[in-house]
C-alpha cells in the first residue's frame, strides 16, 4: 500500500486499507478524504506514549517507595523484637543471680548496641552500599562499648566527649554521603 493511497483513522493514527470503512485498529468509522493523518490525532498519538511511559515510571517509583517502607517496617520489628527479647534475657540474668544488678544496665546496653550495629549491617548487605549505614555500625559499637565498660574498670569521664565527637562525625558522614547520591 503506498502512502499517497493510504488512509489514517482521525481517532488513533492508524493505517486503513483503501477499501476500509472501519479502522482496524479501534474500530472507529472512516470519513472520505482521509489520506493523511491529521497532525491532531498524531499529537494525540504522542501524547498518549508520552502519558503510558509517565505512568510506568510512576508506578515503579511507587514500588520502590513501597519497599522502602516495607524494609523499614522489618527493620524496626526486628530492634524492637530484638531489644525486647534482650531486656528479657537480661532480667532473667538479674533475677537469676547470674548478673549483679548493679551490672544489669552495662549488660542491657551492650545487647542494644550490637543489636543496633546488626542492623546497620543488615542494611548495608541489602542496599549493597554500606555508606549509609555507618553511622548505626559506628552507634550500636559505641553503645555496647559504654555498657561493657560497666562490666571493668574504665575511666569514664571522656566518654561524654568522644561520644559528642562521634556523633559529629556521623552526621558529617550522613550529610556528605547524601550529596554524593543522585537526584532522581
Amino acid at each position: 500500500m503506498s502512502s499517497s493511497s493510504s488512509k489514517f483513522c482521525t481517532h488513533c493514527g492508524a493505517e486503513i486499507p483503501q477499501d476500509g470503512a472501519f479502522c482496524p485498529k479501534c474500530g472507529s468509522p472512516v470519513f472520505p478524504a482521509q489520506s493523511v493523518p491529521p497532525k491532531s490525532t498524531r499529537r494525540q498519538k504522542e501524547e498518549k506514549v508520552e502519558k503510558r511511559e509517565k505512568e510506568e515510571k510512576s508506578e515503579k517509583e511507587g514500588e520502590k517507595q513501597e519497599e522502602k517502607e516495607r524494609e523499614g517496617s522489618i527493620s524496626g520489628a526486628l530492634f524492637g523484637g530484638g531489644a525486647l527479647i534482650w531486656l528479657g534475657v537480661t532480667f532473667y540474668l538479674a533475677t537469676t543471680g547470674q548478673i549483679a544488678w548493679s551490672k544489669w544496665w552495662s549488660g542491657f546496653m551492650s545487647g542494644i548496641g550490637i543489636l543496633l550495629a546488626l542492623l546497620g549491617l543488615y542494611h548495608s548487605i541489602r542496599s549493597r552500599s554500606p555508606f549509609p549505614f555507618v553511622g548505626m555500625v559506628i552507634g550500636g559499637a559505641i553503645i555496647s562499648l559504654i555498657g561493657l565498660s560497666g562490666f571493668y574498670s574504665v575511666n569514664t569521664d571522656l566518654w561524654p566527649v568522644m561520644i559528642i565527637l562521634l556523633g559529629l562525625v556521623i552526621i558529617l558522614f550522613g550529610l556528605l554521603g547524601r550529596r554524593r547520591v543522585p537526584k532522581p
